[in-house]
């Protein structure tokens, strides 16, 4: 799988609640943290348990580091599907059954 020819592995779904968030690191490794649905950037800052505080409005959410780094690698997966490999993996299972 790891050959540009090969078939690329697409995890298009995954368990658990749809991403509110869209974050990523800029060039000085600060992390930016924007909401989907509105496209703005939120304000973060560090807790005394030295967790990311992303503040939405009145209400805060923590992430530790570990978090954030699962939160990044879900983002990767979940990232938009083309309608080809849509059709691939129907026509995979069809063929299985």
């Amino acid at each position: 799988m790891s050959n540009a020819d090969s078939p690329e592995w697409i995890l298009a779904k995954t368990k658990g609640a749809k991403l509110t968030f869209m974050m990523r690191y800029n060039g000085e490794e600060e992390l930016k943290v924007y909401d989907i649905k509105t496209g703005e950037q939120l304000k973060t800052s560090r807790s005394k348990k030295d967790q990311v505080v992303v503040h939405q409005g009145k209400s805060r959410r923590y992430f530790t580091a570990v978090q954030i780094a699962n939160y990044l690698l879900r983002q990767l997966y979940n990232k938009e599907i083309s309608r080809e490999a849509k059709a691939l993996r129907a026509n995979c299972e069809s063929s299985i059954h």
